[in-house]
């Protein structure tokens, strides 16, 4: 029986098991309330969904699960030098190191910035919308499959499909040829799911808050050219 992640939570909780929880597909995408979750620990990139700079990221970790961890290595931020020897610090700044890219994070700190100044309910209700849009789009594609699970959401923001004739990696690069930018996801990515549904690969089109019909439209036209084209 699948469970959602809040459920796995109370799951957990009830049970003393360590709940972590990696929400680079969630955050800035959907409400993410690490209390109503129950986790210990949360990450995600800033790159993704938060539109900040590649090399980012955030972790959450619940007040007192510091105690539980070992970082693999440490400096004198993490584990500063004390009059009685290196003492491991116990918040969060255990996981950080003192080399590190001042004007990345200045970056992810914008691009919070922006989100917060355009609203979060905002940015969330215009990605479902969008997503909707785009899978009712697709439809008129020839040849081409939805791959989204039946019981995901229409309003997901991320539209997994393949393409009749052409692999996701030949799709992913007819679609760079016009400017459009999506994925070739392999199975490395998710192989349980894969597996389990008898596919290799799948392109992953992702919309964001500030995707506009023109952007779809442009990926409708892209694709059902290269349906018409022939197979290589």
């Amino acid at each position: 029986m699948p469970y959602d992640a809040q459920a796995l939570g109370q799951l957990c909780a009830r049970h003393g098991i360590p709940y972590i929880i990696d929400a680079a597909q969630a955050l800035g995408h959907i409400p993410v309330d690490v209390q109503a979750l129950q986790c210990d620990v949360l990450t995600a990139p800033g790159r993704k969904w938060l539109c900040g700079p590649r090399g980012t990221g955030l972790v959450y970790l619940k007040p007192g699960f510091t105690a539980r961890l070992q970082p693999m290595t440490v400096d004198h931020v993490s584990c500063p030098i004390t009059p009685t020897g290196p003492v491991l610090r116990q918040d969060a700044r255990m996981l950080e190191q003192s080399e590190s890219s001042v004007a990345l994070k200045l970056g992810l700190l914008a691009a919070l910035d922006t989100a917060q100044a355009e609203g979060w309910s905002q940015r969330f209700a215009a990605i479902a919308e969008r997503a909707r849009q785009l899978r009712s789009a697709l439809a008129d594609v020839p040849g081409l499959r939805l791959h989204s699970l039946a019981a995901a959401p229409a309003d997901c923001g991320i539209v997994p499909f393949t393409l009749q004739g052409h692999t996701p990696a030949q799709v992913q690069q007819a679609l760079l040829q016009c400017h459009i930018q999506v994925a070739a996801s392999g199975m490395g990515f998710t192989p349980l799911d894969m597996q389990a549904r008898g596919l290799s690969a799948v392109v992953r089109a992702s919309v964001s808050a500030h995707t506009t019909d023109a952007d779809i439209q442009a990926l409708v036209q892209a694709l059902q050219a290269l349906s018409a084209a022939p197979a290589r």
